[in-house]
This record gives structure tokens, sequence and C-alpha cells, in this order.
């Protein structure tokens, strides 16, 4: 069974991406004392292998936090930032304090995945159980993908704040029925077809 996405499912996607964006960027922006903009760019649904490419980065070149999912949705949240990026991101949310980026990412992610997934809930008016964040290999990341669906939902997010951009990558894994609920939820059915 492959899943057939159309233009209108990459559509829903996006706007739960804008919703979700909106509430991390208020987040993050009381955290810090500071306005902060999340703009999203790119919206893709692309095959497990393709995502190395997307990226742009090396596996050692990138910083990776997940968050599994259950109850509502069945998968995981991943946030992935580039290395060279996170010591800015980190300094903003320190102070310039010198803390070691891998102490705070897990914090960072938490903010991001609690609001995307609490716009996602009240979108669909579901329960979404968001679990602990754990610091993962991409590669492992990937494999542990396959289980749940061939194709990982991508947000590129731009993080803008005073005048400083720092690219990350917001990431749902989620399978299939999961997809199927939450399309459908959004008034745009998932359709499947066997080959």
């Amino acid at each position: 069974m492959s899943t057939a996405f159309t233009a209108l499912h990459l559509d829903a996607f996006r706007e739960i991406g804008n919703i979700g964006s909106g509430n991390a960027a208020t987040a993050l922006s009381t955290l810090l004392g500071s306005t902060i903009d999340l703009d999203v760019g790119l919206v893709e649904l692309l095959p497990i292998e393709a995502c190395y490419q997307f990226f742009g980065f090396s596996p050692d070149e990138m910083t990776s936090v997940t968050h599994g999912l259950s109850e509502g949705l069945n998968g995981f949240f991943w946030f992935t930032i580039a290395k060279a990026d996170q010591h800015l991101l980190t300094d903003k949310l320190t102070m310039g304090m010198d803390i070691d980026p891998l102490q705070v990412l897990p914090e960072i992610s938490n903010i991001l995945a609690g609001s995307y997934l609490m716009a996602l809930s009240s979108m669909l008016n579901m329960f979404i159980d968001l679990h602990p964040p754990s610091f993962e290999p991409i590669t492992r990341i990937l494999d542990h993908a396959t289980v749940f669906h061939p194709q990982v939902l991508i947000i590129q997010n731009k993080l803008l704040f005073e005048d400083q951009t720092v690219n990350c990558f917001i990431n749902t894994v989620l399978d299939n029925a999961s997809l199927e609920r939450m399309l459908s939820a959004l008034g745009v059915p998932l359709s499947t077809s066997t080959h």
C-alpha cells in the first residue's frame, strides 16, 4: 500500500506548519523577552532516503532531538539543526553564557514540539502525548522512521531574531493511520492506492 499525497494535502500540512510556527514563535518570544519570528519555508513529504540531500548537511554536521508521539497520533516529532547554527540559538537563549548547546537544545525542542502539538491538538480536537526529548543520530532516526512510513513530513523553518537567522527543520514522522486521521479531521482525507 502506498500513499498518494496531493497538492491539497501539502496545503493542509503547510497550514499546520504556519499555525504551529506562530505558537512556537510566541512561546520562544516569551521565554527570551524579545520578538522571535519563525517563518515557514519549504513543506515537503520526502522519501526517507532523500532527507540527507534536502537538509544539505552531512550527518556529522547536524544535531537532532526527537520526541515520541502517542495517543491521538503515532510516530515521532524530530527537530534538527546544523551544528554551525546551534551556538547562535543557544547563545540567545542563555544570554551569552558559556553553556554547552547540548544542554539547551532539548529545552528548545520541547518548546517547539509542545507549541506545534498544542496547535495541532486544537485543530484536530484530539489529545497527543509528547514524550521527553532524546538525542538521536540522524542515521538511527531515518532507520526508525521506516517503521512508521516511507515518507517524512519536513517543515523548513527560519528562526529570525534581531539581525540573525537560524535555519532549522521541524519534521514529523507518522504512521499511515495517523496521517489518515489528521487529514480527515482537516477535511482532506488521504487516498491510498496499491501497487
